[in-house]
């Protein structure tokens, strides 16, 4: 058995369509140990007014940054690049896949493959950390139990 943790950044979602620029990823085995990771930044697109990057961010969330400077982004290659990569990793059997916003990063995915006619196989058995954590603090919370953070919730953030 193996996890696969991943997240999903965008340049934003403009006409209803998610624009990726990054995918992070760690593949562990069934005892953690980290089997591979990276963080692969990618174009949102050739440089037109719908792949621009979304700055109403920073009113929502002034401390938000992107990984890279936005210009680099689109010095990358885009997403068909990898296609090939994340389809071994998600069609893999083996694997059970957690995100942390689960719901948004597979519609964020869904769309471009859409986007850029794409094969997408249905895999069923994603897990949100998102929701977990939220779960498992209110169960603390309903039990009185004090919770101490592990080194693992702190690489999450």
């Amino acid at each position: 058995m193996k996890y696969l943790f991943f997240d999903v950044e965008c340049s934003n979602c403009f006409g209803g369509i998610a624009k990726i620029c990054e995918f992070g990823y760690v593949l562990t085995d069934e005892k953690f140990n980290v089997l591979k990771k990276d963080a692969i930044p990618m174009s949102p697109g050739i440089r037109k007014s719908e792949n621009r990057f979304d700055l109403a961010i920073y009113k929502r969330d002034p401390t938000f940054q992107w990984a890279f400077e936005k210009d680099f982004y689109f010095e990358c290659p885009e997403f068909p690049e990898f296609y090939e990569l994340l389809k071994k990793l998600f069609e893999d059997e083996e694997t059970i896949i957690f995100g942390y916003s689960v719901d948004n990063d597979i519609r964020y995915l869904g769309d471009t493959f859409k986007r850029y006619n794409l094969i997408q196989k249905k895999k069923t058995n994603f897990f949100a950390s998102k929701m977990l954590l939220k779960n498992f603090v209110q169960m603390m919370n309903l039990c009185n139990l004090t919770l101490t953070i592990h080194k693992m919730m702190l690489l999450w953030q």
